[in-house]
């Protein structure tokens, strides 16, 4: 079974490591993920579990974990205020941290600047005094940044060091020399030796001890405000429905809270207000922006009939609406948990920092002891043995190594989500940046899967008006696809559309009935053989439609034929431009179609598609036999689908994406739904994904290549051949400088 737990106090990837390890070694348990900005723990384990165990050892190693709740949007408001409290704390902390290191920094460093001091903190008495004073405002900046070593120790004794306790190990050790620095000072100045008391107060690391912590603090505050912004598109999500709704009761309108609507009720939706809950609509026409959900800029019209989202904008007109759906069983909601699922994923990429990470913190300790230690038998001096040792504990925070590819997911995530595609975990955003190949269903995925009348050859016995007349009299009575497509097209004609009496189907064959007092036929070659109706004259004609894949209706009144009607499915609006920039990024298209092979390739070629790459009169297991054949020629292969036939290439694909208003089958059997209508998304996707994958590779290469090349500076490699040697201040800035690089590289996505 899978549990989920919230985790307060992860900051880096050795955090997110430490707690699945800890949760790994419980009897019981299958797996552990963590999703450093989602704050979450996922738990693969045993019924036999108990939350408590779970719980209680993570909360041993330093943590504080509960059970995760789902959060409605009252109680969604009430954690951002608490969030916005708590950051309003850590900012005035921060600023009071930052103002008492100032004086730190003039009594520690002030003499070199030539700042003058007041009477009583110059001279050799006064070096006491100052020693004194950068104690007193250290211990208040320490005071005030406490938690770094409470949580820091905490994970230390438990086996768990993760960057706190590299942090309060740097501030610590410098702490502990300055005040032994202190003490000499004090016991120079009461032997009278004010020389020495002078030149021991200029050894203090006062300033380090609390610059780290004032560093880091600012790194995290800034870390935490851009974290933020990436998570923008997840919580956007959740604001988007109303706070309220107006209630159809007998007639009498009621105000209502939008959480207390029960499916049934009859909601009342006037201009500019938000559709509470996903409905049908029962009375009024109106346009209605569903960009939320769709990512569609331009609105759809709705009246009787029609289906509506939650969180849709109703522009113009005043309707009424059932609801159908409410609550979390309402599209918006669905929609919202497949965007936190995925963004509080790990991509496979991801496992390589978690792996390293484990091991990472351990390992800068064990390097920063032997560094002391070869230092000290070098030089035989303490200060500058601890002063290499401390900077490579804190220029070694695993910041960058742990934001590196959750801050890219979340932001990949939700931009994708905005632009109405919706991905079900974190690993699809890599998959997909590896797709070579994408495979189309052709109806409903490329086409509309609506047939319309194309073309139409009228006999010299009639003309184009009395053949259309005819047509849409016969068919307005029968259930037939393509009975809708002549319907539609003496609509455009604006032909009235006479009487037919005694209509009735013949199966497999057409329809027939009397038309102004006559006998009229509509229907397929054989039908009008078997009637005995000639219809040699079209055949010029209809050789050149077979050929385009249509549908050819012959209509005939008695034993004369009128003329012959054309059917085809019509292409998406941007199909075409969809598949020109799939190629333009190097990527195969095929379709895959159980439609006759002549109207496939007839798409195909209007699409620009090759005609090897076509395959047609495909059973839905023939497309999944497709699908893996491709699949075993080396390609990384997507599925483009919509309906019940397409779930198996959907599940067989590499990645299976359905499309806009398919089937719920297909849905549940594809890794990738697309919101907006037509496959044009699909090329905007993948040329998205692989840019940030190229982001996530990028932040990894400068979290390795940061650690690789600031340790052994650190380290003091350097100050043999350049006497280059860190001081713990100046790591403590690297390391800070280095997590908010990675951060923003991955800002950059929200722009694409």
């Amino acid at each position: 079974m899978i549990k989920e737990y919230s985790v307060e106090g992860m900051h880096c990837a050795a955090c997110s490591s430490a707690v699945e390890r800890c949760v790994l070694k419980i009897d019981g348990v299958a797996s552990a993920e963590v999703s450093l900005l989602a704050k979450k723990l996922t738990v693969e384990c045993d019924a036999s579990v108990l939350d408590e165990t779970i719980i209680n050892s993570v909360n041993a190693i330093g943590f504080e974990a509960s059970l995760f709740l789902e959060k409605g949007k009252e109680e969604q408001q009430k954690k951002e205020r608490d969030e916005q409290r708590a950051r309003k704390r850590k900012g005035a902390r921060l600023c009071v941290s930052a103002v008492l290191l100032l004086f730190v920094m003039y009594f520690s460093m002030g003499y070199m600047a030539d700042l003058p001091f007041p009477s009583f903190f110059a001279g050799g008495g006064g070096s006491v005094w100052r020693a004194v004073a950068q104690l007193a405002f250290s211990s208040v900046i320490i005071a005030l940044n406490y938690r770094y070593f409470t949580s820091g120790a905490k994970a230390l004794f438990k086996g768990a060091p993760n960057m706190d306790t590299l942090v309060s190990l740097g501030s610590a050790a410098s702490l502990a020399w300055s005040i032994y620095q202190t003490v000499r000072c004090i016991m120079f100045y009461s032997a009278g030796d004010f020389a020495a008391a002078e030149h021991t107060v200029h050894g203090l690391w006062y300033e380090s001890a609390v610059m780290i912590l004032v560093l880091v603090t600012f790194g995290k505050f800034i870390e935490e405000g851009a974290e933020k912004r990436a998570s923008d598109a997840l919580e956007s999500i959740a604001k988007l429905l109303p706070d309220s709704a107006t209630l159809l009761v007998d007639g009498v309108e009621q105000t209502v809270s939008a959480s207390a609507i029960k499916e049934g009720d009859i909601i009342l939706v006037k201009p500019g207000e938000r559709i509470a809950a996903d409905g049908v609509v029962l009375t009024g026409y109106t346009s209605v922006d569903e960009s939320a959900l769709t990512g569609e800029s331009m609105p759809s019209e709705k009246g009787e009939g029609d289906t509506v989202f939650a969180a849709s904008a109703n522009i113009s007109g005043r309707i009424t609406i059932r609801a159908t759906r409410v609550g979390s069983a309402t599209a918006l909601s669905k929609i919202s948990e497949l965007v936190g699922k995925a963004a509080a994923g790990k991509a496979p990429i991801a496992r390589l920092a978690d792996k390293v990470s484990g091991i990472f913190t351990p390992v800068v300790m064990s390097i920063s002891v032997v560094t002391f230690a070869i230092w000290f038998i070098i030089t035989k001096d303490v200060a500058q043995s601890l002063n290499a040792a401390i900077s490579v504990l804190v220029i070694s925070c695993p910041c960058a190594l742990g934001l590196a590819t959750p801050v890219a997911v979340t932001v990949g995530c939700g931009t994708l989500a905005k632009k109405g595609v919706l991905l079900r975990s974190a690993k699809e955003l890599e998959r997909l940046s590896k797709i070579d190949t994408v495979v189309f269903d052709k109806t409903g995925t490329l086409t509309l899967g609506k047939p319309e009348i194309k073309e139409h050859k009228c006999s010299d016995a009639v003309s184009d008006t009395a053949l259309i007349e005819i047509a849409a009299s016969l068919e307005k009575g029968s259930a037939h696809p393509l009975s809708g497509a002549v319907l539609e097209c003496s609509e455009k004609c604006g032909v009235t559309v006479p009487a037919c009496e005694d209509m009735r189907d013949v199966s497999g064959k057409g329809i027939c009935g009397t038309v102004n007092g006559k006998e009229c036929f509509a229907g397929s070659r054989r039908y009008m053989t078997e009637l005995g109706v000639d219809v040699s004259s079209v055949d010029a004609h209809t050789e050149k439609l077979q050929a385009d894949g249509q549908t050819l209706i012959y209509v005939a009144r008695e034993k004369q034929l009128l003329g012959v009607l054309g059917a085809g499915d019509t292409l998406h609006e941007n199909s075409k431009e969809a598949i020109a920039r799939l190629h333009s990024l190097g990527i195969k298209t095929v379709v895959l179609s159980g439609d006759n092979r002549s109207a496939v390739l007839s798409t195909a070629k209007s699409l620009g598609i090759d005609e090897d790459c076509v395959f047609a009169d495909l059973l839905p297991e023939d497309k999944a036999t497709a699908v893996a054949k491709l699949k075993g020629d080396g390609k990384c292969v997507m599925m483009v689908g919509d309906g019940i036939n397409d779930a198996p290439a959907l599940a067989s694909a590499d990645i299976g994406a359905a499309v806009y208003g398919g089937t719920d089958v297909a849905a549940y059997a594809s890794d990738v739904l697309l919101m907006k209508n037509g496959i044009y998304p699909v090329a905007s996707m993948l040329e998205y994904s692989r840019r940030v994958l190229r982001i996530i590779k990028q932040n990894l290469f400068w979290a390795f290549f940061y650690n690789s090349l600031g340790i052994p500076i650190a380290a003091g490699v350097l100050y043999p051949a350049f006497s280059v040697m860190l001081s713990p201040m100046i790591a403590s800035a690297m390391m800070t400088v280095s997590s908010l690089f990675v951060v923003s590289n991955a800002l950059r996505l929200r722009r694409y």
